[in-house]
């Protein structure tokens, strides 16, 4: 098993020369999170697809109707002034 340091170093190997930092940092980010997703699974913290699925429709059946679907129509479309923005990391 790799020390966080060689995962580091690997990540840091596999950059490209031009990066912004912005971009490295992300990529620490995204690394930490894989992170613990892998020690969640190892350690039984799991949910089955069917029981996510029936927890999301909740969450969204409370939240659904007219004035609630016009909020959040409204908030994504001013969130950023740069739609996708972090959608486009090359990994």
């Amino acid at each position: 098993m790799q020390t966080l340091k060689e995962k580091l170093h690997a990540s840091v190997e596999e950059l490209p020369a031009e990066i912004s930092m912005e971009d490295a940092i992300y990529r620490l980010y995204v690394m930490q999170h894989i992170a613990r997703a892998e020690d969640d699974i190892a350690n039984g913290r799991v949910m089955p697809h069917e029981e996510a699925m029936k927890e999301i429709r909740s969450w969204v059946s409370k939240s659904s109707g007219p004035k609630a679907r016009l909020k959040t129509s409204k908030k994504s479309m001013t969130a950023s002034k740069h739609p996708g923005r972090h959608m486009q990391k090359n990994f």
